[in-house]
């Protein structure tokens, strides 16, 4: 990152404090801490290190100790919350608190500072929870979520993976601290180097008054128009080239669309060199480690190449290990690559996404490993599965009357998204999670 004390500085993060806590369990008003982390940025480096270890007074679970590698013996004799919090609080001061679902970890300070004041007023509702911990907090796997739309997992190994961060001892706390302020680093380079009309268009769905306006893309927004940064980063464009290498098309580098202006007649193609790509030494056991030969599936491989051939309807009854798809994938491209100037074309319909999803970023690349012409597939799915450009166009143009201010925030994932995507295939986007928002979805 260019600059990068100089836009630490100027957004408001030329210190900031990463925490991480482990804990007995996710409900801060019956679990316990067990271990801190806290770690202190200053001008995008490393400055200070707050780590301790603490005796919740009460059995660590089995469960936890192994996530984290904590036992009962590592806390015997470790202080006690109350000795050490003031200790974090004046190492954390007032400065910015950065985290990975950083209301998590802060929701635990949080209600230990309402134990003390006797104040439980509005504890449940956590948009008024944080009364007495209430730094400026920016949460990484929020800004994760828009800025890496492509990533499959946002669990913070994942995300650092992604940077290529090194996090050896996860779920230890300074260990996950380190690696979450390294990302949030990664982050803010990610959204300078977002353009400005989605970045404008971000801070009108979040309303300007928010906090997370105010405090980080407002003055990231200014720092981009006063010094006229207009050039996505070259690590964004790896972003997007990764995510178009991997979605929805096989083939693509490799194999080139011919036109031809005359249809040719269709030519068969040989059921004996199907059954013998299934058989012993044939191409697909040199793909496929510990292949097995199975009579079924060379009949029926063949079976298919002769309904293919003579334009025949098949029905095939095949039970569980025949290796189904690979005898009716193997004669389907031979029928493709050998019928290209016919316009010949395969469609494999699948009755669910898993079996879809199997075929197509298992069986399919492993028959493209072996095939002798190279051949193109594409991923197709019904509608609903596809972002509506014009439904989304709308939505954008009038935010105020058609999404909730839940839905405002939900539909941030989707925005950088937009604009990358070549298939529109909301499957390429886990940050947006689907299974939570069907009917955000289905407005769009």
């Amino acid at each position: 990152m260019e600059n990068k004390k100089e836009l630490l500085q100027a957004i408001g993060y030329g210190e900031f404090v990463v925490l991480d806590l482990e804990t007995t369990g996710l409900d801060p008003t019956t679990d316990k801490i067990i271990e801190i982390g806290a770690v202190r940025f200053k001008d995008g480096e490393e400055d200070k290190i707050f780590d301790r270890l603490i005796d919740p007074g009460m059995p660590i679970p089995d469960f936890i100790t192994k996530l984290t590698g904590i036992s009962d013996a590592d806390v015997k004799g470790a202080p006690a919350l109350d000795d050490v919090l003031q200790d974090l609080l004046e190492f954390i001061g007032d400065a910015p608190l950065i985290g990975h679902q950083v209301n998590f970890d802060a929701s635990f300070i949080e209600y230990l500072l309402r134990q003390k004041h006797d104040d439980f007023d509005h504890w449940e509702r956590e948009a008024q929870r944080f009364r007495y911990f209430n730094n400026l907090r920016m949460d990484t796997l929020f800004l994760a979520r828009i800025f890496l739309p492509f990533l499959q997992r946002f669990k913070l190994s994942a995300v650092a993976a992604h940077f290529g961060i090194d996090l050896e001892n996860a779920h230890r706390a300074t260990d996950d601290a380190r690696a979450t302020g390294l990302i949030f680093l990664e982050l803010i380079e990610r959204t300078v180097a977002c353009d400005t009309v989605t970045l404008q268009r971000i801070t009108r769905l979040l309303y300007r008054n928010s906090a997370r306006v105010k405090n980080f893309f407002a003055p990231i927004l200014e720092y981009k128009q006063k010094y006229k940064i207009e050039v996505t980063s070259g690590s964004v464009l790896e972003d997007v080239t990764y995510a178009h290498n991997y979605f929805n098309i096989i083939g693509e580098k490799d194999f080139q669309l011919e036109q031809f202006e005359e249809e040719a007649p269709t030519e068969p193609i040989g059921p004996d060199e199907i059954e013998n790509d299934l058989s012993e030494n044939g191409r697909l056991q040199q793909a496929i480690e510990n292949f097995e030969v199975r009579k079924q599936q060379e009949e029926m491989g063949r079976q298919i190449a002769n309904a293919f051939n003579n334009s025949e309807f098949l029905v095939v009854e095949a039970g569980t290990g025949t290796g189904k798809s690979m005898a009716y994938l193997l004669p389907a491209v031979a029928w493709a690559v050998q019928n290209r100037e016919a316009n010949e074309r395969v469609v494999i319909s699948t009755n669910t996404k898993n079996l879809q999803e199997q075929l197509f970023f298992k069986d399919i690349p492993t028959v493209y490993s072996v095939a002798p012409e190279k051949f193109k597939a594409v991923l197709l799915k019904g509608k609903s599965n596809y972002l509506c450009l014009d439904k989304w166009r709308s939505t954008l143009t009038d935010i105020d009357q058609r999404l909730s201010q839940q839905e405002r925030t939900r539909i941030l994932p989707l925005m950088l998204w937009a604009e990358q995507t070549q298939t529109g295939d909301i499957a390429e986007n886990a940050g947006f999670q689907l299974n939570q928002n069907w009917g955000l979805w289905g407005k769009l």
